[in-house]
C-alpha cells in the first residue's frame, strides 16, 4: 500500500531523477549514441479524416493559395514525422513533415489531418469477426485456471469481493503475465486497451468488455550486451543475473460480473520472435531500444496527480520501487478511468469515443523496468481519440526510484496533444 506521505511532490525530472544509462555503467550512453536518443524524441503520426478514395495533399508551403502540391499521402499512411516547422494559416496549424514517400525536404500539411500514431497493428485481428483472443499465432489459455492461480497469490482484502475482485483490467493483465511467466529484472511492457459493449447473455443491457493486449520485452540480454560493448566482456557480469528469456505477448478479454471488476472470459499467448520484436514500436521508440520511453518524447510538465491514498491488494513495492501493476493503477487513476472510494481504487471505465470503431484501442501504456543506471520504473500512457475539440490526447508519466532512507520516490508529469494549435507555456491546449 502507498500512503500519502510516500508520494513526493513533482519535481523537475532532469534535476532529481538519475540520468538514464546502463546498470552500474554510465558509459553506455556513448554506446547507445545519438540514434537512440533521437528515436525516443520522435513521435510518429498517421493520416486521419481523409476519405478512403482520396489522398492528402502535401504542399511546398503552408496554406492552399499560392502553394504547389509536391506529394500525396494515402488515407491510411503511417510513419509521418514532424520536421519542427509550424505556421498558422486562417486559424489552422500547418506542419512541416517528412515521410518516406515524399521528397527529402518534406512538405506542409494541415495538421487537422494528422494524429499521433496508434501502433495497434498487434491489437487488430485479420478478421474483425474473430474473437479478440484468437488472433493469428496466439494459443488459447485456460483463463479460469489462470484466474485461480492468480487468486492464490492475493490476499482476501474484502469481505464482499474475492481476492483480486476489485482489480481493474490493466493491473490484472500485468499481474497475470508476471504470475504465469515470472518477473524479469530488465523489461519493457507495452499495453494497449480497447473496449466494446456486448450482450452478456442475461437479457439485460450491454456491458463493457475490456480487451487488453500486453507485450513484455525481456531486455536482459540487450542490457548485458550494451554493458559488454562498453566495458569489455571480461569486466561484465555473467549472463545469469540479467535473466535472458523470451519476449511474450498475451491477449485478455475481461467483463464485469458480480464480485469481479474484470473477470476473464478469454486469454491467449504467443512468443514474439527476436526479428518481430526488433521491428515493433512501443509508442515513442523501438521496443528493443534501451533509451527512455518518455524522457525526450514530448514536453512534459510537473503534475500533482490524483493522490495515492488507496490500498493495493497485491505486492506494490519490489526492490524498493513501485511495481508495474502499481504504476498501471496510478496511470488509470490519472486517466479518469478509476476513482478512490473507501480507501480502494474503484474502476469506473473509460468514456467511449464515437469516432472509434468498437474494439479499437485508445489507451496505451509503455513501461520501462530497470533500464537505467539505478533500479526504477518509468511508465508513460497516452489516452487518444478523445471526444474533445481542444485536446486530441492526454499523456501521463509516472516515475519511481528507490531511496534507502525512505519509501520509494514517485514523480508525476503530463502533456497534451492539441486538437488545434499548440500547447501554451503551461502545457495546456488553446
Amino acid at each position: 500500500m502507498i500512503s500519502p506521505s510516500e508520494t513526493a511532490r513533482p519535481l523537475n525530472w532532469k534535476t532529481v531523477a538519475p540520468h538514464r544509462g546502463i546498470l552500474l555503467l554510465v558509459a553506455l550512453v556513448l554506446v547507445l549514441g545519438t540514434h537512440s536518443l533521437l528515436s525516443a524524441q520522435t513521435t510518429h503520426y498517421q493520416v486521419t479524416g481523409v476519405a478512403a478514395d482520396d489522398m492528402l495533399n502535401v504542399r511546398d508551403r503552408p496554406g492552399v493559395p499560392g502553394s504547389t502540391v509536391i506529394g500525396r499521402l494515402a488515407p491510411d499512411a503511417r510513419g509521418v514525422e514532424r520536421s519542427g516547422g509550424v505556421q498558422d494559416v486562417d486559424g489552422r496549424d500547418w506542419w512541416n513533415i517528412r515521410h518516406q514517400s515524399l521528397p527529402a525536404n518534406g512538405g506542409w500539411v494541415n495538421s487537422r489531418f494528422l494524429t499521433a500514431q496508434d501502433d495497434t497493428a498487434g491489437l487488430d485481428t485479420d478478421d474483425p469477426r474473430k474473437p479478440f483472443t484468437e488472433a493469428d499465432g496466439y494459443a488459447a489459455i485456460d483463463h479460469g485456471a489462470v484466474r485461480d492461480r492468480l487468486a492464490q497469490t492475493l490476499p482476501q482484502a474484502s469481505t464482499i469481493f474475492p481476492p483480486g475482485g476489485r482489480l481493474n483490467p490493466l493491473a490484472k493483465a500485468i499481474l497475470v503475465l508476471e504470475n504465469e511467466e515470472g518477473v524479469v529484472p530488465h523489461a519493457r511492457y507495452h499495453i494497449r486497451y480497447a473496449m466494446e459493449w456486448r450482450d452478456d447473455g442475461t437479457g439485460g443491457a450491454p456491458v463493457p468488455y475490456s480487451l487488453v493486449a500486453i507485450d513484455r520485452y525481456n531486455l536482459g540480454t540487450a542490457f548485458r550486451q550494451a554493458a559488454a560493448d562498453s566495458a569489455g566482456e571480461s569486466r561484465t557480469p555473467p549472463a545469469e543475473p540479467f535473466s535472458a528469456g523470451p519476449h511474450v505477448s498475451y491477449r485478455m478479454t475481461f467483463r464485469p460480473i458480480q464480485g469481479h471488476t474484470a473477470d476473464p472470459v478469454g486469454m491467449s499467448r504467443t512468443v514474439i520472435s527476436e526479428d518481430d520484436a526488433r521491428a515493433r514500436r512501443c509508442l515513442t521508440l523501438p521496443c528493443l531500444d534501451l533509451a527512455s520511453a518518455g524522457e525526450e518524447a514530448i514536453p512534459w510538465h510537473a503534475h500533482d496527480g490524483s493522490g495515492t491514498e488507496f490500498a493495493r491488494p497485491y505486492e506494490d513495492i519490489r526492490n524498493g520501487v513501485y511495481t508495474p501493476a502499481a504504476m498501471a493503477d496510478l496511470l488509470v487513476l490519472e486517466a479518469g478511468a478509476a476513482r478512490i472510494s473507501d480507501g480502494a481504487l474503484s474502476w469506473t471505465g473509460f468514456e467511449g469515443s464515437e469516432n472509434l470503431r468498437p474494439g479499437a484501442p485508445f489507451f496505451e501504456i509503455v513501461m520501462d523496468v530497470n533500464l537505467g543506471q539505478d533500479v526504477g520504473v518509468e511508465a508513460i500512457s497516452r489516452h487518444g481519440h478523445l471526444m474533445d475539440d481542444s485536446v486530441a490526447a492526454i499523456w501521463q508519466r509516472a516515475m519511481t526510484f528507490g531511496d534507502a532512507a525512505s519509501a520509494p520516490q514517485l514523480f508525476m508529469e503530463r502533456a497534451f496533444d492539441c486538437a488545434r494549435g499548440t500547447p501554451g507555456p503551461t502545457g495546456l491546449c488553446p
